[in-house]
């Protein structure tokens, strides 16, 4: 237990000098940025010619990281590409596990540095939020994560996706919620992919480093639709985040 809280006191303390690091950071960051981007959320992605898209995503906010290696492992073998939206919080508790992400060459991407309600926030700690994970996930990583957010909760708001796309970055929400997140024993591979359904081209699909469900729903989902003619995409970062015309 004591080496526990010492862990968790590390953590904690990592955190908070890094957010105010961030927040000190935050104009000179906003000036390499470049141009805004669009503030407009991205939904649903339809592909480019003859082959359909489907593009998995996998948000890791305040959970462990168990599912990381055997889902690595599947998404290796399906030969499928995923984009992975990691807080700071999570990539520093699991260094090793946001290394294995990145060493796999699936696309990084930020989810804030604490997971909180990113719009309630005044707005330096809102931009040191993402300035903050930004930091994280590259020092821990040695990758730095493409600027491609999404809001945990689902809690964006007009005004913060404006300023996110003042600093460079797009906000990316989702056209599929399997709603694999909670830890009450209520998510089965059952109630995975009855949520999900049918799947088009250009669906995105909010998956969560939570439940080990997740994995063996995507066991029987991906054969599935790799079958129906689907490839497995990482989200176009550079096409999403070119400047606003």
């Amino acid at each position: 237990m004591k080496r526990w809280r010492v862990a968790a006191w590390s953590t904690a303390a990592g955190l908070a000098v890094l957010a105010v690091l961030a927040a000190a950071l935050v104009p000179a960051y906003s000036a390499r940025s470049g141009p805004p981007v669009s503030p407009e959320p991205v939904l649903g992605l339809p592909a480019d010619g003859p082959a359909k898209a489907v593009y998995l995503t996998f948000d890791a906010g305040n959970a462990g990281d168990d599912t990381v290696a055997p889902l690595l492992d599947l998404l290796r073998a399906q030969d499928a590409g995923a984009t992975f939206f990691l807080t700071g919080k999570w990539t520093l508790e699991h260094p090793r596990s946001a290394r294995a992400i990145a060493d796999a060459g699936h696309l990084l991407a930020n989810h804030s540095s604490t997971h909180p309600h990113v719009p309630r926030l005044p707005g330096t700690l809102r931009r040191a939020e993402v300035v903050d994970a930004a930091l994280v996930i590259e020092r821990v990583t040695g990758t730095a994560p493409t600027p491609l957010y999404r809001p945990p909760h689902g809690d964006t708001t007009t005004t913060t996706q404006e300023a996110l796309a003042a600093l460079g970055y797009r906000t990316v929400m989702w056209t599929k919620d399997p709603h694999d997140w909670p830890l009450d024993g209520s998510v089965t591979r059952e109630s995975i992919l009855g949520r999900i359904g049918e799947v088009s081209d250009g669906d995105v699909i909010c998956f969560h480093l939570r439940n080990i469900e997740t994995v063996e729903a995507l066991r029987v989902l991906l054969p599935r639709l790799r079958a129906q003619g689907f490839e497995f995409r990482q989200l176009p970062a550079a096409e999403l985040c070119a400047s606003a015309p």
